[in-house]
């Protein structure tokens, strides 16, 4: 999963910014500001995302720590692909924000932003239908633990929805150096939802332990929406909330789904065109609501798609 992903940012990052990014002779010694701030914020980061495996396995058991450790393989490789995607779409925009007036940054960045929640949405409406009958799967045989946790299965996807919020527009702090206010959101949230998460696993289990997580995404999200919106002058959010409000209509609708149509899945080849046929009908809903009310950005994305493959071939 790693290679792959690599290999993605690899051919996207040379497809996009072949000749845009360039190097400057003049200025040798140029050090980034605050850039220890961005250092602080990933470690941080890279602390609560661990932090409730450590969580479960001090308060719970290790056996817990094996189960949680099931749902937490699915929202890491979710919050990996959308981070490989994310990136590598928006790998020329630092370079933009200095050579185009603000209404092409925000053209640019408003399809960047439709291009996340596309993809977000996607794996959170899959997840939510899929994943009860990947932890049966999963857990066929073992007699040991329970593996279903209804509760960690709607935080899983609650976290997905509210990683794809966040990823729709955080790094835009990145580019414009906004490190230090970014890391103090990063490690107040983050230290405050690790408390959460000890607080609610001790006093209502293991499946809990996702509130802390799911506050600090949330919270350092918003916070770091507030800061753009007073920080960046041609930065707007009208259709960041309709597409957020498309995105958790559609998973509340496939949950209501999953209750009335549950999938009959006794093997993995089933799972897997279950899923297939899944992705398929999500991928043409979005195609509808791009046909109705995101036309434009629909034909720029096919259209520059077109053009990076035309490209490719000369």
């Amino acid at each position: 999963g790693g290679v792959s992903c690599a290999a993605l940012n690899v051919y996207f990052y040379k497809k996009l910014s072949k000749g845009k990014i360039t190097s400057n002779p003049r200025i040798k010694d140029y050090v980034i500001p605050d850039r220890k701030y961005l250092m602080m914020s990933s470690v941080g980061n890279e602390a609560v995302t661990a932090s409730p495996t450590i969580i479960v396995t001090t308060f719970i058991g290790l056996a817990y720590s094996s189960v949680f450790s099931v749902y937490s393989m699915i929202f890491v490789s979710m919050k990996t692909i959308l981070n490989s995607v994310q990136l590598s779409t928006s790998a020329i925009f630092g370079n933009l924000t200095k050579t185009a007036d603000d209404n092409k940054i925000y053209a640019v960045y408003d399809i960047i932003e439709l291009v996340t929640f596309m993809i977000g949405t996607l794996l959170a409406v899959c997840t939510a239908f899929m994943l009860i009958p990947f932890i049966k799967l999963y857990a066929d045989g073992v007699t040991d633990a329970n593996y279903l946790y209804i509760s960690l299965v709607a935080f899983t996807v609650a976290y997905i929805c509210m990683f794809t919020f966040g990823t729709a527009f955080t790094y835009i702090a990145t580019v414009y150096g906004l490190f230090k206010k970014i890391c103090n959101i990063t490690l107040m949230s983050g230290l405050m939802g690790i408390v959460i998460s000890i607080v609610c696993t001790v006093c209502f289990g293991m499946p809990y332990v996702m509130i802390g997580l799911l506050f600090n995404q949330l919270g350092s999200s918003v916070a770091t929406l507030y800061i753009l919106k007073k920080e960046i002058s041609w930065y707007k959010c009208t259709n960041l909330v309709r597409r957020t409000i498309l995105m958790v209509m559609m998973v509340l609708c496939t949950f209501v789904v999953f209750r009335w149509l549950t999938p009959d899945v006794t093997n993995w080849v089933q799972w897997f065109l279950y899923a297939f046929i899944t992705a398929l009908i999500v991928l043409f809903i979005l195609l509808v609501y791009c046909i109705s009310l995101e036309n434009k950005q629909l034909r720029f994305i096919f259209s520059y798609i077109k053009q990076v493959f035309r490209k490719g071939d000369n």
